[in-house]
């Protein structure tokens, strides 16, 4: 895990921000008072990804660092993938849906991990798993990881739409 400002975050912190994450993405969608969503969903950047697709993305890195988290949370000796919890991916996950099935995608997956995480007890937050290749991540480390991954796709979203 790299240093930066996610690696100070703390349980509610984290929280927080992975419940905020479907009400920022789809303020991106409106980028102007005048701006049709539908319009601004069509976008998209200089490297083939569309806005729909940092939602997509954002959506699967929820999900995947979420098994991340069950696994370390509820079983001794976990081992995740480093792939699994790792902040960009080779291949990104695409759209396959409109902009109201991509956020309430989103907003399941968020909605999901945080009534997992608001769960966990103070001491569960340090509890660790091995990663494969070597160290280990504790379930704070893997929050702030989920949190971390989903802004940098919220982020290159805010950038596309900010071209609107």
């Amino acid at each position: 895990m790299t240093s930066d400002q996610f690696a100070k975050l703390k349980p509610p912190a984290i929280i927080s921000t992975v419940a905020s994450l479907p009400r920022r993405f789809g303020e991106t969608f409106v980028p102007a008072p005048n701006a049709d969503p539908d319009e601004v969903a069509a976008l998209v950047a200089a490297d083939g990804r569309s806005m729909l697709d940092y939602v997509a993305e954002a959506t699967a890195l929820v999900k995947s660092i979420g098994e991340a988290i069950n696994t370390t949370a509820n079983h001794d000796g976990a081992s995740v993938h480093a792939d699994a919890i790792a902040e960009s991916r080779s291949n990104p996950a695409t759209a396959s849906g409109s902009r109201e099935s991509e956020l309430q995608g989103l907003e399941a997956a968020t909605d999901e991990l945080v009534a997992t995480m608001k769960g966990f007890s103070a001491h569960q937050w340090g509890r660790t798993a091995g990663v494969d290749g070597g160290g280990s991540v504790s379930l704070e480390q893997l929050g702030q990881q989920v949190a971390r991954s989903a802004i940098s796709q919220l982020s290159a979203a805010q950038a596309l739409a900010s071209t609107f």
